[in-house]
């Protein structure tokens, strides 16, 4: 069994981290659980790096460079000529317009020679046994398809040429499908799932092309990586939405399968940010309330039905509880499907106010549910500085278990 851990996200905090707290809390760690893979930050200090490095060694773990692809890392910068283009033909920002999490379009050459070179400068630092790649996707839709939902720029439109795909007229015949209440409502049907009545198929057939198109940029894009690092003998995790959401943003889990060792389910069923489930479920909601003219309830059973998962009573309740361990058995087993290598549930741990704040019960009812779902592993999520340390030892019945 295979359990990952994150730790050292780029932040002000590492600054004052001295390197004999980072490797005291890395040892706890070790101890507390059979961790197989430490998946190590971007843009640590070089102090920070070797302790981590050595106590990984000390423990027989494999040292992974946990790397933000296709957004900033401090090295790579998303300039705003490599950003991906919206439907409406404008950049689509991101976050809270943060570099870490504005992404730049795979199909841009300036964008695969740099982030190529790149990638292949820390492998030829000896540094890591494998790379964990983040963020290879396209940005989430979720808050506003329409808006956000790309890319359009010129080299998409060329490299969709190249596959007999018209992108100008498949942009067109998008922007004139969400005019309507109902076209803005087959946009999210077909965003989530493939299902869709006879009567919608001809329009749910050019958004369904636009998700083919993205989801072989990703995958194309991925298999170069992979190329690249299996030259060099090393490694491959990938970072992937939860299941129900890889088609919205890119992630087709059966091709991607071809190109890594693993993969990493965010199946993130409490965090209210970028990924988390309720962030971008209630972003979701809010587009089909706002701009489609759904009653909450009818959005909530659009998504409940197209995902396959039950959705809490009313948005409060998704934003402060989060989704059920039901939910997350579900959306498990379908990465456990579609992929065919090792697929890990990637669940929160970290305590972080506004963000992800979790109950104990809740916790433990969650990881027995990822258990029997059949998660061929755990990555604990997302950083172990902002872990209480005493929840490694909660969950560590669940997964030491007959490990």
């Amino acid at each position: 069994m295979l359990i990952t851990i994150q730790y050292l996200e780029e932040s002000p905090e590492l600054l004052t981290l001295s390197p004999q707290r980072a490797a005291e809390k890395l040892k706890r760690a070790f101890t507390a659980l059979p961790i197989t893979h430490l998946l190590i930050g971007w843009q640590l200090p070089a102090p920070l790096l070797e302790v981590c490095r050595k106590e990984s060694e000390r423990a027989g773990v494999k040292f992974f460079r946990w790397h933000p692809l296709f957004t900033g890392d401090g090295t790579f910068k998303p300039r705003p000529e490599l950003q991906v283009v919206g439907l409406s033909g404008q950049k689509v920002p991101g976050f809270r317009n943060m570099p870490e999490f504005t992404f730049v379009c795979p199909n841009n050459p300036h964008v695969s020679e740099e982030i190529l070179q790149h990638i292949d400068h820390l492998t030829a630092s000896g540094v890591y046994h494998g790379i964990f790649l983040d963020r290879i996707r396209w940005p989430s839709p979720a808050a506003h398809p329409i808006r956000h939902l790309g890319c359009f720029c010129e080299y998409c439109q060329q490299t969709a040429r190249d596959q007999d795909i018209d992108l100008v007229d498949l942009q067109k015949q998008l922007l004139s499908l969400s005019n309507s209440p109902q076209g803005k409502i087959q946009l999210v049907q077909t965003l989530l799932s493939e299902n869709r009545p006879q009567n919608e198929v001809q329009d749910s057939a050019v958004i369904t092309q636009l998700i083919k198109f993205r989801e072989n940029s990703i995958t194309r894009f991925t298999e170069q990586i992979s190329m690249l690092l299996r030259n060099s003998s090393l490694e491959i995790g990938l970072d992937c939405f939860s299941p129900g959401l890889t088609r919205m943003v890119g992630q087709n889990m059966t091709a991607l399968s071809a190109h890594a060792d693993w993969i990493k389910m965010m199946c993130y069923a409490h965090t209210m940010g970028p990924a988390g489930l309720p962030f971008e479920l209630l972003g979701l909601l809010d587009f089909l309330i706002n701009d489609a003219g759904q009653t909450q309830e009818q959005a909530a059973d659009l998504i409940s039905t197209a995902l396959d998962i039950p959705l809490p009573a009313s948005k409060e309740a998704l934003r402060s509880r989060g989704l059920s361990s039901e939910a997350l058995s579900n959306e498990i087993r379908k990465g456990v499907q579609n992929a065919s290598i090792p697929t890990l549930a990637g669940m929160e741990l970290v305590e972080i106010p506004g963000v992800a704040m979790l109950k104990d019960d809740q916790i433990l009812r969650d990881h027995q549910a990822a258990k029997s779902a059949g998660a061929d592993g755990l990555s604990i999520s997302w950083d172990l500085l902002h872990i209480p340390e005493y929840r490694l030892n909660l969950i560590a019945p669940i997964w030491i278990e007959n490990h």
